[in-house]
């Protein structure tokens, strides 16, 4: 699996969503979310993943606040 970057704005629901499964993988929990095709995606908590998730959820919230940024929308592909 890895991050497919599309640049369209990340949602409010998106970014409460994203920011939910970030700080479950900081403790170490279990991610897993189905997309809108049924397809059943498991997060892993890996220093790319949650650097990625980081700097998403950096982007949103300088966005929100006013300061300029770019905002991106991240959807999940299989490797195989």
């Amino acid at each position: 699996m890895g991050f497919l970057f599309m640049p369209l704005l990340l949602t409010a629901s998106e970014y409460s969503e994203l920011r939910a499964a970030y700080i479950k993988l900081l403790k170490g929990e279990r991610v897993v979310s189905t997309t809108t095709a049924g397809k059943t995606i498991e997060y892993y908590r890996t220093a790319a993943d949650i650097s990625t998730i980081e700097k998403l959820l950096e982007q949103y919230e300088a966005s929100a606040a006013g300061r300029g940024g770019t905002l991106m929308r991240v959807s999940f592909k299989d490797a195989t």
